[in-house]
């Protein structure tokens, strides 16, 4: 919108100026910021601990806007948590028109965009000057809630939009496009976040050297095209000796004078890293190309459900947590783990205001970061969030990413070796034989091995199940969000409650 001088872009809507004031029926009221029922601070009772006493997780029953107002102004916590989240991630309500089971999703946008930017100022109170939120939704509200963080953490603190692959299979009774995907918007609080790396599991490896390093070759004559030819580059064109003690010059597929990548003083210093292949007779020199040690690499932000899981995984994470009981929107505990894991780091306070099914928590709890959550809903609190993170911390909880993963390294098949050594690898990787690789292999010949070696390859990330994440630790308080200090007389004004008579509740 173009503005006076000082002037910036923002969304408008209705009631854009005024505050939400939740109500224990999940409903919302319209109040002038200024009602006191919404600036009030009210106090957190605890209810319960369950595990360790020295336990200081938090999960908080009641509406996150009071909630989240106790923990910033509470005298006796809020120097625990102003300015010491790392990292918040939020999966709000979708709004999306439905009503789901265990929460109404269908409010009026401007509710909706109210609720969303009321919560985010809040976080940003809290979040360190390194820390980030993540604000995980889909189609409907994705767009105007990125112009609402624009607005509240300022639109050059956008970090990234990360695509994540939600399903495993298309909606064959889609009516028009089937939505694969939902989309998380990452902000930071200031420039001194910064992102952890992610391991780089692909790797173009197929051969491991005599001290163990892998590698892959790379043809030592260089690639057809300019540059390329005897004429362009006539320091590059010489004889090879091969192992027969033949002399070999660079071809082009065309058979013309090609060149060589390396020039004769740089081959003699790397001679040591040249590998001849025979193909049809005819010698080839490579060279070797060694992996980096350190197998890292800045995080993408398309996430696949082979990487981080489907929607089908996370409901079935649920259903054998809690013997069959279905949540209507889980999401899976490695796409929470590949959040946790780029954006804090063990012993980090992780927030997420939205609870649901209690995923954050759990897996935050899993991978040695502190948590607060909060979640409005008691019926979801009783029947997943609190019986999932008893489980989690009374190390009960087998399910999700409690099982880690071991890789087993791609492994390279040579024609010398024998049947016994390659079943000896075969054995290493379970799923080889549903492949059929195990049968007889009768006489090596170069296409038998060539065929189990893809195999190998393949499956060379088997997973192989452990438990080592799953543990009993820590522990965990659950609060409550005390009743307001004030109630609604006819509308127009507030008033102190009075106390209850002996015997009530």
């Amino acid at each position: 919108m173009a503005g006076k001088r000082g002037k910036r872009l923002e969304l408008t809507w209705a009631n854009k100026d005024m505050r939400l004031l939740s109500h224990d029926d999940v409903s919302y009221e319209w109040v002038d910021p200024a009602d006191w029922r919404v600036a009030e601070v009210r106090l957190l009772d605890e209810v319960e601990l369950v595990g360790d006493d020295d336990a200081e997780n938090l999960l908080i029953i009641g509406d996150a806007t009071h909630a989240l107002t106790s923990l910033a102004s509470l005298p006796e916590v809020r120097d625990r948590f102003v300015g010491q989240v790392k990292l918040c991630y939020i999966d709000p309500p979708f709004n999306t028109g439905q009503t789901f089971q265990h929460y109404d999703d269908a409010v009026e946008h401007s509710v909706w965009l109210t609720m969303l930017r009321d919560r985010l100022v809040q976080i940003k109170k809290l979040l360190r000057p390194d820390g980030s939120v993540w604000v995980h939704l889909d189609d409907v509200e994705q767009h105007r809630a990125r112009a609402v963080l624009d607005e509240v953490f300022g639109a050059e603190n956008f970090v990234a939009t990360v695509i994540w692959e939600k399903t495993d299979s298309p909606r064959m009774d889609a009516k028009l496009f089937s939505t694969s995907h939902d989309y998380i918007h990452v902000f930071r609080k200031s420039d001194a976040f910064r992102l952890n790396q992610v391991r780089n599991d692909k790797s173009n490896a197929t051969k491991v050297d005599e001290d163990g390093r892998p590698y892959y070759l790379n043809p030592l004559r260089a690639r057809g095209g300019q540059g390329s030819t005897r004429e362009a580059r006539p320091n590059l064109y010489y004889g090879i000796e091969d192992p027969d003690g033949n002399l070999v010059f660079p071809k082009l597929p065309d058979g013309s004078d090609g060149a060589w990548r390396w020039g004769q003083d740089k081959l003699a210093k790397e001679a040591h890293r040249i590998e001849w292949t025979q193909t049809k007779g005819k010698w080839s020199p490579n060279y070797r190309i060694y992996e980096d040690g350190d197998r890292t690499r800045p995080p993408g932000t398309l996430w696949s459900f082979a990487e981080a899981g489907s929607t089908r995984t996370s409901a079935n994470e649920i259903k054998a947590l809690l013997g069959g009981t279905a949540f209507a929107t889980p999401k899976p505990e490695r796409l929470i783990e590949m959040v946790l894991k780029i954006g804090s780091d063990p012993g980090d306070l992780v927030l997420d205001c939205f609870a649901g099914s209690g995923t954050t928590a759990a897996v935050a709890h899993k991978l040695k970061r502190r948590w607060v959550t909060v979640e409005l809903s008691r019926s979801n609190v009783a029947s997943f969030v609190q019986p999932r993170l008893t489980k989690v911390v009374m190390g009960t909880d087998d399910g999700g990413i409690s099982t880690s993963v071991t890789e087993v390294p791609e492994v390279a098949l040579e024609t010398d070796v024998d049947r016994e050594a390659m079943r000896r690898v075969a054995r290493d990787l379970p799923d080889l034989q549903a492949e059929g690789v195990l049968e007889e292999f009768g006489e090596l010949t170069p296409e038998v091995v060539d065929t189990v070696s893809k195999a190998l390859r393949k499956l060379a990330r088997v997973r192989k199940r452990t438990s080592s994440i799953n543990e009993r630790r820590g522990g965990f308080r659950v609060l409550t969000v005390d009743r307001s200090m004030f109630e609604d007389i006819d509308g127009t004004r507030v008033r102190l409650p009075t106390a209850p008579q002996d015997g009530a509740a």
